[in-house]
Formats: structure tokens, sequence, C-alpha cells
């Protein structure tokens, strides 16, 4: 199903190098850029006409090598340094903390779009929460490679009758 996805830079060059530093080594400088590159993402959710004025925002947390690796949840930081470079239109969006792993999926670096579409099927689910429902929901994550991590996530939500507006990310590879 398509959906809405909202990007601050293609996922190439200075951004991919970006994103790889971040996911290795957890530092707060690359944390920032990537919040920075995500806030501009929701900056363009928000002046969508399909958005409104109040937006959710459910996060996809970081696999567990990567916060390993980096030492925290990558998604998680980019989000709260997004957050703050959003200065007064944060307080447009919420973050709901609502969406779990049933178990972790196979890495997902090596396999193509059908192999990572049915590697993630299934894998998430919800915690309801009332704040779910309160307004329409952005899905977070920090790249859109082939968009399969993004659409599991968003059925697990709309399976539980949220509406969900669309997915930001910090960059797109597509």
């Amino acid at each position: 199903m398509p959906m809405a996805a909202w990007s601050g830079a293609t996922y190439d060059g200075v951004v991919q190098r970006v994103v790889l530093a971040a996911k290795r080594t957890g530092h707060r400088e690359f944390l920032e850029l990537l919040g920075m590159l995500h806030a501009r993402a929701v900056c363009a959710a928000l002046a969508d006409d399909r958005v409104g004025e109040r937006l959710g925002v459910v996060l996809i947390h970081s696999g567990s090598r990567t916060r390993h690796v980096a030492g925290t949840d990558v998604v998680a930081s980019m989000l709260n340094y997004s957050r703050a470079r959003l200065g007064a239109a944060s307080t447009s969006t919420f973050v709901v903390d609502a969406l779990h792993l049933r178990a972790p999926p196979t890495s997902q670096k090596k396999l193509a779009r059908a192999q990572r579409l049915h590697n993630v099927e299934g894998r998430f689910y919800v915690r309801p929460t009332r704040a779910l429902y309160e307004a329409p929901i952005l899905v977070v994550d920090d790249v859109l490679t082939t968009g399969a991590t993004i659409l599991a996530a968003s059925a697990a939500l709309r399976r539980a009758g949220v509406f969900v507006v669309g997915a930001a990310v910090a960059a797109n590879r597509t």
C-alpha cells in the first residue's frame, strides 16, 4: 500500500557517511545531524494538507545490533535532536512509544526488497495507548531503503486501528 514519506535528504555522499558514522559510533555530532535532517522531514509533513495541525510520532527503535555498536538507540536519539531542532513546531507533535518487535528480524542489510518484506512481516506489535488515537500518526525511522520496515510497522499500527498518515526519515535511499 503506497503511503506518504518525507525525508530530510537523499542517502548518498556525506549524508550516507553521517548515517553510517552515527550507527557505528553513536557520537552526538552525527546524531545531531540526523536530527536536523529528520526535523526537515517532519516540517515537510506538518506543511502537508493531509496531516493536520497535530501529529503523533511513533518511532521504529534501532535494532539490537545497532544499539550495541552505537551504544544508543540511534532512532530515539535522532528523534530527540529532531524535536529540539523543531523548536515551536515541536508543540504540534507528540511522541508515542507504542511499537515493539516480537522477535528481532534477520539483518536486512544484504536482502532484496521481497526478502526484506518477508523478513519483517508480522514482527511488529502495538501496545495501544489513548495518544495513538488523538491525531494522525507519523512513523519515524532513520533511513528509508525499500520501505519494508516502515510498511510492516505501519501495518501493525493500522491493525490496531491507528490512522497512519505516513513516515518521516532523515534520509531516503530510493
